[in-house]
C-alpha cells in the first residue's frame, strides 16, 4: 500500500518545513522504489543516455529530500471575466514574474484596471517579500496593457521589467461584459526599479528599434537576462512573419533586429498563412550566446485529410501547438540566427507539445525540458480510435542549436501506467543549485482509484552521469496544480540552494499567486 508523505510540522526547521519522501511500497529510495514506482508510470528516463535498458544501481541513484519551508499567498488575482482580455498573470509562460536580488524577492503581479473595456484593460504591480509578508511596492496608475509583465535582473543588482503599454485611450465599460473589444498599438519598454526603494517610480528605457514595428498589445513576448554579464534582451511578435528583438548590453546600448519565423504548413490550411509563429518561448541569454525555444501550432498532421475539416482546427479540437522549434545564434551582437531547428513534435498522433524550461549550463549545453499531451480524447474516440492517449515528460541537450541528446524521462496513461506527467507549457520547471546540481519540478496525476492520491508536485534530480532519480514527491500544503514560475536563471537569477516557486493556484474559490520555498537535501539512510 502506498506511504504517506511526511506533512507534520517539524520543530526547528524554517518556517515550519515539512521533509517529503516519495508515495510508494518499500524503501524511500534505490531499485525497490523504482519498482514499484515502474508499476505505474512508465521511468523511461531512469536508464542510461546512450540507449541503455539496465536501471540504475543503488550506488548510482541520487538521493534526496525535499523539505517545505515556506508556503504563503502572494496577492489575490482577478477573476478571468474581471479583464476578459485572454491573459493572465501566467499566460507568458516563458518569461518570469519573480526574481531574487539576494535576500530581496520580487513579484510582478497583473491587476485588472476596473471599468475599462478590454483588451487592455489590465496593470503590472510589484511586490516585495518582506519581514512580515508580501507588501505591494508601487502598481502602474498611468498606463494599461493585456498581457503580465516579466521581471529580470543582474547580479550586480538590476531590476528590470518589460512592460508593453497600450497606446489605444481607454474605452468606459462599467459592465465589462458588454463591453466593445478594442485592440491595437502598444509601445515595448523596459521599465528599470531602485530595489533598495522599490516605490520609487521606475526609469523608462525605450529600445531603438530599425523604422516602426507595427506593435501590438498581443505581443507574445519573451524576456531573459543574463545574470552575470548584466545584460537583457526582449522579443517582441509582430504581426504573422516575425519577432523583433532588442539587446541592452551592459554600457546602456542597444542593438535590435529580427527573427522570423519558420516556414508553415500549407497556407490554404494554416493557423496564419505562411509563417508558424514561434510563441510562449523561454529566451535565454548568457555572454551574448542567445536561444529562443517556442512551440507553434499546427491544424494538419500526418493522419489528417485536410478536406476533412471536421477533424481540424481550433473550434473544435483546442489547443494544436505541434511543433517545438528552436534557434540560435553564438553572437547577438555580431551574428544572425540559425536556422530553425524542430526539438520535438506530435505529428504523429495529433497530441500537443509545449516547453517548460531550459537552462545553458557553463559546459555550453542547453538542458530543455518539455511535455507532450495526447490527442484531444472526443477526436480520437470519433476519428482515430486506435490512437493511444498517453502522457510524456521528455528531455533533451542542445549543443551549438542542434539537438544532441532526446529522451523521454516519464510517460503514463493508457498504456503506459494509471499515474502521467501533467501539463503543458510552463508546467515542469528546473532548479540549478549553486553546485550546478539540476532538478526538474513536475506534476504528476493518478488516474484510478488507487493512484489519486499520489497525484501532486514532484522533483528529479539529475546525477552527474546525466541519469535521473525516481520522482520524489514534495510535500506541499497545496501542490501545485498547473502554472508556475522559478527565480530562473533565464531572468538573470544566481543559482540557489533553495527554490522560490510562484504559483498559480484558486484559494476559496478565488485566483491567487502562492509562494512556496522549497530546500532538496540529502537523504537520511534508515539503518
Amino acid at each position: 500500500m502506498a506511504v504517506e508523505a511526511h506533512s507534520q510540522t517539524c520543530p526547528g526547521m524554517p518556517g515550519g518545513a515539512r521533509p517529503g519522501k516519495i508515495l510508494f511500497t518499500g524503501a524511500t529510495h534505490g531499485p525497490a522504489n523504482r519498482s514499484a514506482l515502474a508499476g505505474l508510470i512508465m521511468l523511461s528516463g531512469a536508464f542510461a543516455l546512450q540507449g541503455g535498458s539496465a536501471p540504475m544501481t543503488e550506488s548510482q541513484t541520487p538521493e534526496f529530500e525535499a523539505i517545505v519551508e515556506i508556503e504563503e499567498t502572494v496577492c489575490r488575482l482577478p477573476d478571468y471575466k474581471a479583464t476578459s482580455n485572454g491573459s493572465g498573470m501566467f499566460w507568458g509562460s516563458g518569461s518570469p514574474q519573480i526574481a531574487r536580488l539576494g535576500d530581496r524577492l520580487f513579484v510582478s503581479a497583473f491587476e485588472a484596471v476596473p471599468e475599462v473595456a478590454p483588451l487592455n484593460n489590465a496593470r503590472w504591480a510589484l511586490y516585495e517579500r518582506g519581514t512580515d509578508g508580501w507588501r505591494v511596492c508601487q502598481r502602474d496608475l498611468k498606463d494599461r496593457t493585456r498581457e503580465p509583465c516579466p521581471l529580470g535582473v543582474s547580479w550586480a543588482g538590476r531590476l528590470i521589467m518589460s512592460a508593453n503599454p497600450t497606446l489605444l485611450p481607454p474605452v468606459a465599460a462599467p459592465d465589462i461584459s458588454q463591453a466593445r473589444v478594442t485592440s491595437g498599438a502598444s509601445r515595448p519598454e523596459f521599465l528599470e526599479f531602485d530595489p533598495e526603494r522599490p516605490g520609487r517610480e521606475p526609469r523608462r528605457l525605450m529600445p531603438k528599434w530599425n523604422g516602426t514595428p507595427a506593435f501590438t498589445d498581443h505581443s507574445y513576448r519573451a524576456f531573459a537576462a543574463d545574470g552575470n554579464g548584466g545584460e537583457f534582451i526582449l522579443f517582441n511578435k509582430v504581426g504573422v512573419t516575425h519577432a523583433e528583438w532588442a539587446f541592452l548590453d551592459r554600457d546602456g546600448k542597444w542593438l535590435t533586429g529580427q527573427l522570423a519565423w519558420p516556414k508553415a504548413e500549407d497556407p490554404k490550411y494554416s493557423v496564419y498563412g505562411e509563417f508558424a509563429s514561434v510563441v510562449y518561448a523561454d529566451a535565454i541569454l548568457s555572454s551574448r550566446q542567445v536561444y529562443y525555444i517556442g512551440q507553434s501550432p499546427y491544424n494538419i498532421w500526418n493522419r489528417i485529410d485536410p478536406l476533412k475539416t471536421e477533424t481540424w482546427g481550433r473550434e473544435r479540437w483546442g489547443w494544436r501547438m505541434r511543433k517545438l522549434h528552436c534557434a540560435w545564434t553564438p553572437d547577438i551582437a555580431s551574428k544572425p540566427f540559425s536556422g530553425w531547428t524542430v526539438l520535438d513534435d506530435a505529428m504523429e498522433d495529433g497530441g500537443t507539445v509545449g516547453v517548460g524550461d531550459a537552462w545553458l549550463a557553463p559546459d555550453g549545453r542547453v538542458h530543455v525540458v518539455w511535455n507532450k499531451e495526447p490527442i484531444n480524447p472526443k477526436l480520437r474516440d470519433l476519428h482515430f480510435p486506435d490512437i493511444k492517449r498517453n502522457w510524456h515528460l521528455c528531455y533533451g541537450i542542445l549543443k551549438n542549436g542542434q539537438l544532441v541528446e532526446k529522451r523521454t524521462l516519464l510517460s503514463g496513461g493508457e498504456t503506459a501506467g494509471p499515474l502521467h506527467p501533467a501539463g503543458y507549457l510552463g508546467q515542469a520547471r528546473f532548479h540549478i543549485t549553486p553546485d550546478r546540481t539540476l532538478y526538474i519540478i513536475c506534476r504528476l496525476e493518478g488516474t484510478t482509484p488507487a493512484t489519486r492520491e499520489l497525484t501532486g508536485t514532484y522533483a528529479l534530480r539529475m546525477a552527474s552521469n546525466g541519469q535521473f532519480s525516481a520522482p520524489v514527491r514534495i510535500p506541499l500544503a497545496r501542490p501545485i496544480p498547473g502554472a508556475f514560475f522559478t527565480a530562473s536563471p533565464r531572468a538573470g537569477n544566481a543559482p540557489t540552494e533553495a527554490v522560490d516557486l510562484l504559483i498559480a493556484d484558486n484559494i476559496e474559490g478565488a485566483p491567487a499567486a502562492r509562494y512556496a520555498r522549497v530546500r532538496f537535501v540529502r537523504a537520511a539512510r534508515a539503518d
